[in-house]
């Protein structure tokens, strides 16, 4: 397999080294807009093609498959690129910055029929999660009534002053937790505990 990733920030980089060591993928390529950037990532994965720009990437390579990324802000317009081009997409979290760029990536991809399009909720594979979905399944742990999730690892620094602040970039890891381990949610709802703070940091 041919497998492109656009992005050469944390995760960018962190999934080409793991395609690096996949035996079925062939070959990688790498996209950023950063030169300097993307100079660097050829350098450190031993990278033969980089593009700046994606679109000349498809046009030339037509890869398997496509990693996106990038800053979330930028997700829907790779993403509804890559299918246009009808290339395979793993997008990473969170999918959009609302849930309209969202269900227009979604409606896009229902359109291509033969298109796998999925979005890297990693903690999926989290050896815990998995084992307790494995006790749920066979009715060893049942009745469950309550899940309560906790970060316990420290505040990632990247984050501070982004647009999509803790919730969004972290939370969805354990909204897609609760989703996977209890079935489809049927009902939400929420509590306002102080109206007048526009802002709200969590340790």
């Amino acid at each position: 397999m041919k497998i492109a990733v656009i992005g050469m920030g944390l995760m960018g980089k962190n999934h080409v080294r793991v395609l690096n060591n996949i035996p079925e993928v062939t070959e990688v390529i790498i996209i950023d807009n950063n030169r300097k950037i993307l100079k660097e990532a050829s350098n450190q994965f031993g990278i033969s093609k980089s593009y700046h720009n994606h679109i000349e990437m498809f046009e030339k390579e037509k890869p398997d498959g496509v990693i996106v990324a990038t800053p979330p802000d930028s997700h829907k317009q790779n993403v509804l690129d890559a299918i246009r081009y009808g290339i395979n997409v793993l997008v990473e979290k969170p999918i959009a910055h609302t849930v309209e760029d969202a269900e227009e990536m979604i409606k896009a991809v229902e359109k291509k029929k033969h298109i796998v399009f999925t979005v890297g909720h990693i903690e999926r594979f989290n050896p815990v999660v998995t084992k307790i979905k494995e006790f749920m399944d066979s009715k060893e742990l049942n009745n469950v009534y309550l899940i309560n999730t906790r970060r316990v690892g420290p505040f990632p620094k990247r984050l501070f002053g982004k647009v999509e602040g803790v919730l969004v970039d972290l939370a969805v890891h354990d909204f897609d937790i609760i989703n996977y381990l209890g079935g489809k949610i049927e009902k939400i709802q929420s509590q306002i505990i102080n109206s007048e703070k526009q802002e709200i940091y969590v340790r």
